[in-house]
């Protein structure tokens, strides 16, 4: 049977034209040939996310992003997957968005759900989220130190605001003159220090002797302290107490006039009669020294005495 030229030319065509829907699709990421699982996810944000980026679960890859679309008239992105049939997962699995690469590309990581739940069918939505990114980390944990810093920096500006108010051209002039005082006061400290290193090693010979002398009088002291106590110097201390309180307890028995030596500190009138007795003998010794013949007489002869008169005082005084 012989084919028309027309009939060629149309099944020409309609090859060429199935070849190019295939071809358009493939680079789009279906495949219109292959009867794979299809299930849906609605990002607010796809990150990036491009037609034709693997799938993947536990790392290998069982699938890929065969379409992404506007849903109905919102902002929310509705991406179409298609995986192998044959794999079977929970109707709660999460289709996470991570970044694949330290350039900023973007894939899909399947996190199937371990529970009872059904399996997902062909077009079933599956739930979506987006894992941060490594930048999106370091800017988390770096903004507070962020904030931090920045506070720091005004409070550091304020500080050294605050500062040149306080410290004046005149008080700077009195701290640098403070501190060259302070320098001068190190340089003698210094000075001093050498001196008195230099007197050490000059005299370190009779310093040592000092130290040996102080040694052997310690050592004395303590001997002499030992013999003291062999001694019994503990009772003779208790006995001059003892003394001492037999002494004190005289004197307070004199002081309430007891005894002979108390009636005699006490007694006004024993005190004169005593003071006009000593009076007496006195007047009586002195006449005895001016008028012996009056006490003494010896006479060979026999001579009569002569009458004996009183001593005139008053002519004495």
């Amino acid at each position: 049977m012989k084919l028309s030229k027309e009939f060629k030319a149309a099944i020409l065509v309609l090859t060429a034209l199935v070849v190019f829907i295939w071809g358009f699709n493939y680079l789009k990421g279906k495949n219109i040939f292959n009867f794979s699982t299809v299930y849906y996810v609605v990002y607010d944000d796809i990150q990036g996310l491009m037609t034709g980026t693997p799938v993947s679960v536990n790392g290998f890859n069982v699938g890929k992003v065969s379409d992404i679309e506007f849903q109905g008239k919102t902002s929310k992105l509705l991406v179409t997957i298609t995986m192998d049939k044959s794999l079977g997962i929970s109707k709660n699995s999460i289709a996470q968005i991570y970044e694949s690469s330290l350039i900023g590309g973007k894939a899909v990581a399947i996190k199937p759900a371990l529970d009872d739940a059904p399996v997902a069918q062909s077009g079933d939505y599956l739930k979506g989220e987006i894992k941060p990114s490594f930048t999106d980390v370091l800017d988390e944990r770096l903004s507070p130190l962020q904030d931090k810093i920045e506070s720091l920096v005004i409070n550091t500006d304020s500080v050294m605001n605050k500062f040149n108010q306080t410290f004046d051209t005149k008080t700077r002039e009195n701290l640098q003159a403070s501190v060259v005082k302070f320098n001068l006061t190190l340089e003698n400290l210094e000075s001093i220090t050498a001196s008195l290193d230099t007197f050490l090693k000059t005299n370190q010979g009779q310093i040592s002797t000092s130290v040996q002398n102080i040694d052997t009088l310690t050592a004395n002291l303590a001997k002499v302290s030992k013999t003291l106590s062999e001694a019994g110097l503990g009772k003779t201390v208790a006995d001059l107490q003892k003394s001492i309180g037999n002494l004190n307890n005289l004197l307070e028995g004199i002081n309430k006039g007891e005894g002979s030596l108390g009636k005699l500190a006490k007694d006004e009138a024993l005190y004169q009669n005593i003071e006009k007795t000593s009076k007496q003998m006195e007047l009586l010794l002195q006449d005895f020294r001016l008028n012996p013949k009056r006490y003494v007489h010896f006479s060979i002869f026999g001579k009569k005495a002569k009458t004996y008169q009183p001593f005139d005082e008053s002519a004495n005084q």
